[in-house]
């Protein structure tokens, strides 16, 4: 397998395929509308072509992934229901403010609209929005992001 190979499998990018790509990646940087979006756009592209030995995505810190997989342990050990796991998780929440992708159709009594006041009182500063991905009464989704993230 030649570098080129390598990088493709493992989720690089040359600089040639990048400037295959190069109206189309200037197109939807146009489209960004923040300018935390503009940096991610930068820095993933980055760490797409050179590799995450040269280039750190924002919460690319060991103390987020273990966070991060603490919580997987415990909710998959313990088959935590959603809002147990964020309240196990609030260190995390108020530390990197993460934005959320949550179930709140397991339990819809408890969850449906308990998880977004649960969050809501913790003064992060999330803003709320629900989607909703099936013709039946499952796959409702809370998706939860600070302003910064919008």
């Amino acid at each position: 397998m030649n570098k080129k190979q390598f990088l493709i499998k493992n989720g690089g990018y040359t600089l040639l395929e990048i400037y295959k790509h190069l109206a189309e990646l200037e197109r939807f940087y146009s489209l960004l509308q923040d300018e935390f979006s503009r940096f991610i756009f930068i820095q993933v592209l980055s760490f797409r072509i050179m590799g995450h030995r040269k280039v750190k995505l924002p919460l690319s810190v060991p103390e987020y992934w273990n966070a991060i997989k603490r919580l997987e342990e415990m909710a998959e050990k313990d088959n935590v229901s959603e809002q147990n796991a964020l309240k196990g998780a609030i260190n995390t929440l108020k530390r990197f403010k993460p934005q959320l992708a949550i179930s709140i159709y397991h339990n819809f009594a408890d969850d449906f609209a308990s998880i977004a006041n649960m969050l809501d009182e913790l003064k992060l500063g999330y803003r709320f929005f629900l989607g909703h991905f099936s013709i039946h009464h499952e796959e409702t989704v809370l998706f939860a992001s600070t302003k910064e993230r919008l």
